[in-house]
């Protein structure tokens, strides 16, 4: 029976993979981008840009969210979306993303 290994390895990469895996797809990167250009939107301003159907959009929306390292990036209250955007977030954001690139290269 397989076994899960994820205990075995720092709970900092446990976070980098959980990020990356919540960043996985073109479109929650381009629903990222579009929430980063306005302060807020609703889910079918979302689908208005993206060739993507309303559910498509709001299941990557949960994926989002339910990811631990990305949760507090994306909010949604009241049917709007938006991003929380604290200067610490955001240069944790920009540290994740460089760390993951040197990984890949």
């Amino acid at each position: 029976m397989a076994q899960n290994k994820k205990a075995d390895f720092s709970l900092s990469d446990q976070e980098m993979a959980n990020f990356a895996k919540a960043l996985s797809h073109p479109a929650r990167i381009a629903i990222i981008k579009i929430l980063a250009e306005q302060n807020s939107c609703i889910c079918g301003e979302i689908v208005e840009v993206l060739p993507l159907a309303q559910s498509t959009v709001s299941q990557h929306l949960k994926e989002l969210q339910e990811q631990s390292t990305v949760r507090s990036l994306v909010i949604v209250s009241i049917g709007r979306i938006s991003i929380n955007s604290p200067p610490q977030l955001v240069a944790g954001l920009r540290i994740s993303i460089f760390n993951l690139a040197i990984v890949v290269n």
